[in-house]
């Protein structure tokens, strides 16, 4: 330990402390009156081995042996008992450290694993804590140290997070999001009742994360990433509708002109733990009356693409090593059946791996790409013939495939990480890696022409043709490119800015649609924190921050993730 006088900025020779080198140390509170900072200790392998009461003023440290339980989280101190408790994801147990009474070391049972954030009630000697395996609350009484009553059905609490407790209220808050392992992408506080188990959200905003055209109505569904979605006139005027699930993800029209959404968080079943109040499925949604039929699946469906016959096939998250699958429903009726999805042969065991999936009605193909289980690995293209439930071609491509399209004769993958596009023929499925600028992020095939915008350096390419590359004159990073009125529109951030550019090909020729100013900040694809640490892809489940469609009434809509915006642009 250290101090330094804030005056000067000069620090003593420092001293040391009863608490073993490396691993982490969690801090768990400081109290202010005796000048006592209170320290969790873990290996390096995550075991919690030491508690402490560090005595900054002196040197009377009190350092307790604990028994070496794995990932504690949700580590707090009450200065009103100065206790310490320490909760697990891997065991049923919390840990008291009774500081008040020499370091005396109690445990108390709790129902489950998974235990991920606690807050207390120092005036009620109450200790709340949160279970995300099982989205719920369970109450512990700290005078009697034992486990009081467990609050169930309080939705995905998303690991690892945080809970707070407001003394005047006598409520609890949580944030609640939709990925039970790396972040959320809801937007919602809720606040919850201990006195009556009731629960409230306050949403913190409305991003926009999928939209579709619903033509028997002459409007446009957009969904929010929480539990919304808003349908927008012919007039451009928005009435929200509540959606009977959280966190929309993905949809596409299925046979009819009715819509398919997927929704769900990160998981709902891994092998060895179904996490109990989280919920994935296929939401049908009539396109008529607007009602809904749902049907559940076991995991998160993150790419839907209709395929003959009226079937829906979607990727699946997979969890630990399997074998690679397209999880497919068979009609507009039938549940999901794990038996009937597609098995592949390879093995995947990286999360968001299958991240891209394409029917072409031209080959009767579906065209499934995963990236590699490791950066420096290729990405693979599968051909899966949907009619023998059989791959009928495997292509190696190049790192972090982003992006497909297709046209009569070939294929086309934008691989982020390699500077190219693979362009594979699919007569007999030989393939021709083409250069481009730094990191091709997405692909438009559209009229002859294939074009790839470059995220990297901020260019246009066309591939073939000559491949003229043209630098994108706006300071940000293209996102994504869409058609529209037989020209090509490019979507592109900086920090505080969206514009939406045409572009014209033959004339290398841009043209502003749109500027809107907003604090974006970082809008990135290629860092390695986003997404499991797989570049090319805004985060879990955010594939995209721009979204666009071109309208039957020949307008483009574009969705706008982070500013919360739909944004309608006609020709004039």
């Amino acid at each position: 330990l250290r101090l330094f006088d804030p005056a000067t900025g000069r620090g003593d020779g420092g001293r040391p402390l009863p608490l073993p080198a490396g691993g982490r140390w969690h801090l768990a509170g400081y109290r202010e009156d005796i000048h006592a900072l209170y320290l969790v200790a873990e290996t390096a392998e995550r075991k919690v081995v030491k508690a402490a009461r560090i005595d900054v003023a002196g040197g009377g440290d009190l350092a307790v042996d604990l028994p070496g339980y794995s990932e504690g989280v949700g580590i707090l101190y009450d200065a009103a008992r100065d206790e310490v408790y320490i909760p697990y994801d891997n065991h049923a147990s919390v840990h008291v450290v009774d500081f008040g009474r020499g370091g005396s070391l109690t445990e108390i049972a709790i129902p489950a694993y998974g235990n991920d954030a606690s807050a207390v009630d120092s005036r009620n000697g109450l200790l709340y804590v949160a279970s995300w395996a099982f989205g719920e609350i369970d109450v512990i009484d700290l005078e009697r140290r034992e486990f009081v009553r467990r609050w169930t059905g309080l939705g995905i609490i998303p690991h690892m997070f945080t809970m707070a407790f407001d003394p005047s209220g006598g409520l609890l808050y949580f944030p609640r999001g939709a990925t039970a392992v790396n972040g959320t992408f809801g937007a919602a506080l809720c606040s919850f009742d201990p006195a009556d188990g009731s629960i409230a959200k306050i949403r913190t905003g409305w991003a926009p994360i999928e939209l579709i055209e619903n033509a028997a109505r002459s409007s446009t569904l957009v969904f929010s990433s929480e539990d919304q979605f808003a349908e927008i006139s012919a007039e451009n005027a928005a009435t929200v509708h509540d959606l009977p699930f959280d966190y929309p993800i993905a949809a596409v029209h299925s046979p009819g002109g009715d819509i398919y959404l997927s929704y769900g968080p990160h998981q709902s079943y891994w092998p060895n733990v179904y996490i109990w109040d989280a919920k994935n499925g296929i939401l049908a949604i009539d396109a008529g009356d607007l009602s809904f039929y749902d049907r559940r699946i076991p995991r998160q469906a993150l790419d839907l693409s209709l395929g003959p016959d009226g079937i829906l096939f979607f990727t699946q998250n997979n969890w630990g090593r399997e074998e690679q699958f397209i999880g497919r429903l068979v009609d507009q009726v039938r549940v999901f059946e794990a038996d009937q999805r597609l098995r592949l042969g390879d093995e995947v065991e990286r999360e968001i791996t299958q991240r891209l999936l394409e029917f072409d009605p031209g080959s009767g193909m579906l065209y499934l790409v995963k990236i590699g289980e490791r950066d420096d690995e290729p990405s693979v293209l599968l051909v899966v013939d949907p009619a023998r439930g059989a791959v009928a071609g495997r292509v190696e491509l190049g790192l972090t495939a982003s992006d497909i399209a297709f046209d009569e004769s070939r294929i086309y993958v934008a691989n982020f990480d390699s500077r190219s596009v693979s362009v594979v023929d699919k007569s007999d499925l030989s393939v021709e890696h083409v250069e481009t600028g730094l990191q091709p992020l997405r692909l438009l095939a559209a009229r002859g022409r294939v074009l790839a915008v470059c995220h990297g350096d901020n260019s246009v390419v066309e591939i073939g043709g000559g491949g003229k590359t043209r630098a994108i004159p706006f300071a940000g990073r293209p996102d994504n490119i869409f058609e529209w009125n037989g020209a090509a529109v490019i979507s592109s951030h900086s920090a505080d800015e969206l514009r939406l550019l045409r572009y014209d090909p033959r004339r290398g020729r841009f043209t502003e649609l749109l500027r809107h100013r907003y604090p974006y900040g970082d809008t990135s694809y290629d860092t390695n924190n986003v997404s499991f640490y797989v570049r090319g892809q805004f985060g879990d489940a955010v594939f995209d921050i721009t979204k666009g469609i071109a309208g039957s009434d020949g307008r483009l809509r574009v969705i706008d993730f982070l500013a919360g915006r739909l944004f309608v642009i006609e020709e004039r």
